[in-house]
């Protein structure tokens, strides 16, 4: 049995069976004595839940894990320990032991809830070998795109911006892509008012014909996954929220600041319209002198 701590939660990760249901997160496990990862898909929900965990979030209006701490406590219950002891048609398999009065009482779990709990608990999650030793990766492989160790960046993705990732994902869906490229992106913030009212601002009227036409012929190297050039171009616009000063959450506009300073069909295609970081900070700032 292996004794793994959470490490960090990654967004961007998605394979051909999830393109219509949007981002997709890593959950990376880390084993305390090696380089060994364990990275462990959840759905945005999944991971907002074990984000506010790992923050320690205070809600007054408490969750089904709060309220499962809260009857643990009251009865005298502990976590004993968690273990992840199988995996099976890409799922992997949890029990939770819980330990009153020296009486153990094992019980399955759902992977990610069972992660969450031994988070609020603050104890070790235990793996073990041959499933570590099948599913396990090196931090390279983990995520040599996440830029930061430890990145906890469902933190800064606005719902907005959630919601966006999710309509790029049925775009490829819809143009039979098995990944999603930063042209998914460009199409999906078309249908974004605040970057469509952007764009009107700058007399810029994108041809959602010529868009998917070069989104078509695009040759990634990566298949049924997010592309590179769209994990950097997430990771970038995060880089231009905090450059703005003004909010620590990843929103719509931020992506198409990323998208017209970055590598890739979406970048092109603004650049040739002439649309220019500086013209877009603009606009922003326009915006905000109008909602003030």
């Amino acid at each position: 049995m292996i004794e793994m701590l959470v490490d960090s939660l990654r967004a961007g990760f998605m394979d051909s069976s999830s393109i219509s249901r949007g981002t997709l997160y890593n959950v990376l496990l880390k084993d305390k004595t090696s380089d060994r990862y364990l990275p462990i898909v959840v759905g945005s929900t999944q991971a907002n839940l074990i984000s506010s965990k790992i923050r320690n979030d205070y809600s007054e209006r408490p969750d089904l894990l709060d309220l499962l701490n809260t009857v643990m406590t009251k009865f005298g219950i502990e976590l004993e320990k968690v273990v992840i002891y199988g995996y099976e048609d890409d799922s992997f398999f949890t029990k939770i032991i819980l330990n009153k009065g020296g009486i153990r009482y094992p019980f399955e779990a759902r992977t990610s809830d069972a992660i969450s709990l031994s988070i609020s608990k603050l104890i070790p999650v235990n793996v073990e070998e041959d499933v570590l030793e099948k599913n396990g990766v090196t931090l390279d492989d983990a995520g040599a795109h996440a830029e930061k160790p430890y990145y906890q960046i469902v933190r800064y993705i606005a719902d907005t911006t959630q919601e966006l990732l999710k309509i790029a994902g049925l775009e490829s869906k819809r143009l039979n892509n098995g990944f999603v490229g930063t042209g998914h992106l460009l199409l999906a913030l078309m249908k974004e008012n605040s970057v469509s009212t952007m764009l009107t601002g700058l007399e810029v009227h994108l041809d959602v014909k010529n868009i998917e036409a070069l989104v078509a012929n695009e040759s990634p190297v990566e298949e049924s996954s997010l592309t590179t050039a769209t994990k950097d171009l997430i990771q970038s616009s995060i880089d231009k929220a905090f450059a703005l000063s003004d909010t620590h959450r990843v929103r719509p506009e931020h992506i198409l600041m990323a998208m017209v300073s970055s590598e890739g069909v979406a970048g092109d295609i603004l650049r040739k319209y002439g649309v220019t970081l500086e013209k877009i900070y603009f606009q922003i700032l326009r915006q905000k002198q109008v909602l003030a």
